[in-house]
């Protein structure tokens, strides 16, 4: 029996929620709302009814730590409010679309994080600490190896596997994810194709951690709007609204059919699975943007709950997750692997070109200036203090975000202010404990805005807190 294993990347940049402008926060008010929620509901129906479903989930630590916050409730309250009186002021040739989001903005969840956490179904991993790209962080080592130690650090419970940002391996990678309790991750089908020599897939790498590749074709089906299921002319049309309402079908401006949308969703999970039954390989690898359901695609989540109850009818298709197939598949070939990313080219081209190629000096300067700092003697709680807020700062400063936004030429102007914002935040704090004149006001704004990750090790960078195995 094949083994399918489906992985939803939960992911955005850290947002400021107390700024009612904040392009990141608006951007998580959305995605809860047409994206987590609807998700979390269809698990939490598929495990009321009994349905035998296991499913691997990435939650990134900027996006768990917003969910967390006290300011989350509030503001998504406030953000259906407003939502709804858009969808009450639409025609009435859009009826059934705008009646169809107005149900289901009656009940805003507030417990997303914890809701996903309870279901035993799903295997709850997490990505790099701020999503930072391993492949040209690791100039620095220590700046690498500080995103992989923190983010497992604000995992809660043992961590099975781990996400890296943008697929983005680099050597030593698998050598680090192993030191802290990790057992595989996830890569692009060209790592593997290109490794050393022929391989069974999955494979394990010379430190024993397992890397899945991506599987190709189940990608381009539910990606591609070109190609894939998307762009069928029963779905909602992500990009044409009217008067900021989706309720228009693709392509054009047809009213939106939510049941016809639905039953087509059901069609494309059944061909689907269908297809996976019939691929070759022991293994199929499907990971994906967990945006991409609802948000993007609105009937995602429909479709995706769709392929989990079709394939638990399947008789030659398991849902798996990286543990349980690694379980039952301990004798992986070993291989190296090289450098690789998915994205355009396969490596760092996305993250690496003309738009962005200067952020990458400021922060490869700033990691080796973070090394001496966290061998600074420091002799009091207020220097300890700013020495986790500058570790914060820079890894904000690390997000692969603000070099993907600038490179895709969406929000550039905001990617641009935030990775500013939080360097030049890093080198005040780098000023301040270098001369040790540490202004205590300026700091507790910081710590206020930029709060993730707790009670952080400021000596992360030092390397004395990670675990040697």
């Amino acid at each position: 029996m094949k083994s399918l294993l489906l992985v939803l990347h939960a992911h955005l940049p850290w947002g400021h929620l107390a700024d009612e402008d904040d392009a990141a926060a608006r951007w998580l008010l959305e995605a809860s709302v047409d994206c987590y929620q609807p998700l979390l509901e269809a698990l939490e129906r598929l495990d009321a009814e009994g349905v035998p479903f296991r499913i691997t989930v990435s939650l990134s630590p900027p996006l768990a730590a917003m969910l967390g916050s006290p300011l989350f409730a509030p503001r998504l309250a406030a953000f259906v409010a407003s939502e709804r009186k858009k969808y009450e002021q639409v025609p009435a040739k859009y009826a059934a679309a705008a009646g169809f989001h107005l149900a289901r903005l009656q009940q805003p969840r507030r417990d997303l994080l914890e809701g996903l956490r309870r279901l035993k179904q799903v295997e709850l991993i997490c990505s790099t600490a701020t999503h930072g790209f391993l492949p040209l962080l690791s100039t620095v080592p220590a700046a690498a190896r500080a995103q992989v130690h923190v983010a497992a650090q604000s995992h809660p419970g043992p961590l099975p596997g781990m996400w890296l940002a943008e697929c983005g391996y680099c050597p030593d990678a698998d050598r680090w994810l192993v030191e802290e309790g990790a057992s595989y991750c996830f890569v692009d089908t060209h790592a593997l194709a290109h490794a050393e020599r022929k391989h069974h897939r999955p494979i394990r790498t010379p430190a024993g951690l397992f890397a899945f590749a991506r599987d190709p074709q189940a990608s381009e089906q539910v990606w591609s709007r070109e190609a894939g299921y998307p762009g069928d002319s029963a779905y909602l049309d992500f990009h044409h609204r009217l008067e900021g309402c989706r309720v228009l079908k693709v392509p054009g401006d047809a009213p939106w059919d939510p049941a016809a949308a639905r039953t087509r969703a059901q069609v494309h999970a059944r061909h689907f699975v269908e297809q996976r039954e019939g691929a070759q390989g022991e293994v199929i690898v499907a990971p994906y943007d967990a945006e991409l359901f609802g948000h993007w695609w609105f009937e995602g989540p429909d479709f995706l709950e769709a392929v989990i109850r079709e394939a638990a009818q399947s008789q030659s298709l398991k849902l798996t997750t990286g543990v349980d197939y690694r379980l039952g598949f301990p004798h992986a070939q070993t291989v190296e692997l090289p450098t690789t990313s998915w994205g355009r080219g396969g490596y760092s081209a996305v993250w690496l070109d003309s738009k962005n190629a200067w952020m990458w000096p400021h922060l490869h300067r700033a990691a080796e200036r973070m090394v001496s700092l966290a061998a600074l003697e420091l002799t009091d709680s207020l220097g300890e203090r700013a020495l986790a807020q500058a570790t914060r700062e820079l890894m904000l400063a690390q997000s692969s975000d603000w070099p993907f936004l600038l490179e895709a030429k969406t929000n550039a102007p905001y990617a641009t202010a935030r990775f500013e914002d939080h360097l030049l935040a890093f080198r005040a704090l780098a000023a301040q404990l270098e001369q040790d004149a540490i202004d205590g006001p300026a700091l507790l704004r910081r710590e206020v805005a930029n709060n993730l990750f707790g009670a952080i090790d400021g000596r992360v960078y030092g390397g004395k807190s990670w675990p040697q195995r």
